[in-house]
């Protein structure tokens, strides 16, 4: 969004909760450089006059006019409307709520460990994170991308807030790219403990919370800590399948956008560009890149005389 209003096009952002990003506030709760980094972009977005934020806010349905889409948008901010040039389409993915999530407080995903890390001043004692919550199965079989580097980055916070803390990763295959391959190397030197296994987990909670799961080599291992952390990973959002029926776009099998960049507008007619989550899961740094790009495209193609209604957008 400001990207594309520094080239003098106004916007219209839609966001479906009371802040702007989504899950990446959280993502980012973490990482103090990226937390500054993100609350000053997101500052400077709400308070950019060419702008206009709808927090709370759902596009209800879109119909094709002269020169652009129509949106009925529902929430916060004015009910005018206009025609807008080009939709970008970055509706994210929602955290996967997993069926084994239990009741107690000693059990927990990743999202729930990064906003109370830090804040009750005690450590946990010993934890076992299980991986792929979610992910790899028969439901979701794609990778969720993020997940063990989301992992590594919080057992190496529990460590360092309790370090003599047992910290283990029940994993089917650690996957980190590029940089976050540092992580690795560091939670091995700080004692993180990792289990490769054939299966996910099974965590019982009882007299004694139990986690038990099959070992790569068919052996059983059962563990007793003291809280369990589920990496749950990312499904579409309830926002995408929306958005695509009222542009007329098909959706993958996996319930998200078939690809990224432009998805609807080659010839003549209004542009519908996808960025981000949308088109399933990706990394932090590639959602940003994807964004740029599509807000670049958008630019381009309105800056050449497609904007010609006024008020286009």
């Amino acid at each position: 969004a400001e990207e594309v209003a520094a080239h003098g096009v106004p916007v219209t952002l839609v966001e479906s909760s009371d802040a702007l990003g989504g899950t990446v506030p959280l993502r980012v709760a973490s990482d103090p450089e990226l937390r500054e980094q993100w609350c000053a972009l997101a500052e400077r977005v709400s308070s950019n006059p060419d702008v206009d934020v709808r927090l709370n806010s759902t596009v209800s349905g879109i119909e094709t006019a002269e020169g652009g889409f129509l949106p009925a948008i529902e929430g916060s901010g004015s009910s005018a409307e206009a025609v807008h040039g080009v939709l970008i389409a970055a509706t994210g993915a929602a955290d996967h709520v997993p069926p084994e999530r239990l009741g107690g407080a000693s059990v927990m995903t990743q999202g729930q460990l990064a906003e109370s890390l830090g804040s009750n001043g005690e450590g946990l004692g010993s934890v076992v994170m299980v991986q792929c919550v979610g992910s790899r199965s028969a439901e979701h079989p794609y990778c969720s991308r993020t997940c063990c580097a989301d992992a590594l980055r919080s057992a190496l916070r529990l460590k360092q807030e309790d370090p003599d803390g047992e910290v283990t990763i029940l994993h089917r295959g650690v996957r980190v790219w590029g940089f976050d391959e540092e992580l690795l190397s560091e939670a091995t030197e700080q004692g993180i403990g990792f289990i490769e296994v054939a299966d996910t987990a099974e965590v019982v909670e009882g007299e004694r919370l139990t986690v038990t799961a099959t070992r790569v080599d068919g052996s059983r291992v059962s563990l007793e800590p003291d809280a369990v952390v589920l990496s749950t990973g990312v499904e579409p959002s309830a926002e995408t399948a929306g958005v695509a029926e009222a542009v007329g776009v098909d959706l993958c099998y996996d319930g998200f956008f078939e690809n990224v960049g432009l998805v609807r507008g080659a010839g003549e007619g209004p542009r519908v560009y996808v960025c981000g989550r949308a088109g399933g899961p990706a990394e932090l740094h590639e959602r940003v890149t994807q964004a740029r790009a599509a807000a670049g495209k958008a630019c381009l193609y309105l800056k050449r005389g497609h904007d010609e209604a006024q008020g286009s957008r």
